[in-house]
């Protein structure tokens, strides 16, 4: 089992070569270092997408699809995040429903009920 999984668009582009361009590397990783260029993101219900995993190295990418659907009600890169969910979807790729209860609850729980505004300014 990995200590740590690329995800985010650096694993999008792994699995799709027709992906966007990354602009960083994203690790599903304990470090919880940020530099310009890598990025660590941890949630303890991130353990779980460690322990089921298949690729050693770069997350699965339904695992990848439900990741970015967790977080899709807050503003976090919320226009990328989306167009990366259509890109995912349209690969005709699942999500893992019980992990994404998981997930959201542990992105409640660490930011909020913080869902992004549709209704703009």
């Amino acid at each position: 089992m990995p200590e740590r999984l690329i995800f985010g668009s650096r694993a999008a582009k792994f699995w799709f070569p027709d992906f966007r361009e990354p602009k960083d590397t994203d690790y599903i990783s304990k470090d919880g270092k940020i530099t310009k260029d890598v990025q660590n993101y941890w949630l303890p219900e991130f353990q779980e997408i460690l322990d089921i995993n298949k690729h050693s190295e770069y997350i699965d990418p339904e695992l990848l699809l439900t990741v970015k659907l967790s977080h899709f009600c807050y503003n976090i890169h919320w226009s990328k995040t989306a167009g990366d969910i259509i890109f995912l979807k349209n690969k005709g790729l699942k999500v893992n429903k019980e992990l994404y209860n998981k997930l959201l609850t542990g992105w409640i729980r660490e930011k909020g009920r913080q869902w992004v505004s549709l209704k703009g300014k």
